[in-house]
């Protein structure tokens, strides 16, 4: 049989869940008025509205566009995660690695 999850785990990641989900609403909201300033920025300063649909987007709610892969590398400071990286992955944990990570690009923060 299944083993039980205990109830005050069941409980702690109930809340996290829901502390998450509201947060992530929060953050949707925040970057909607963000856009809205911006764009109300760029009008007052006599710039055209950037209409481009294959202008690469990428925020925390957004991926859109034509995706540069090596220009998000620079923006936010990660690395690729190239064939090295995976076998040593694969020689450290004596798996193979998830086929995502195999197939590329993936990237990890810088922190990692």
């Amino acid at each position: 049989s299944k083993p039980r999850t205990a109830p005050a785990v069941e409980a702690f990641f109930s809340v996290t869940m829901s502390t998450l989900a509201t947060e992530l609403e929060e953050l949707k909201a925040e970057i909607q008025k963000l856009r809205v300033e911006n764009s109300r920025l760029r009008e007052k300063a006599g710039e055209p509205e950037e209409k481009d649909e294959n202008e690469m987007v990428v925020d925390p709610i957004t991926v859109q566009g034509n995706i540069d892969y090596d220009k998000l590398i620079t923006k936010f400071g990660t690395s690729e995660i190239d064939e090295k990286l995976v076998k040593r992955f694969e020689k450290l944990t004596g798996r193979k690695a998830h086929a995502w990570l195999r197939r590329g690009p993936f990237f990890f923060p810088p922190e990692i």
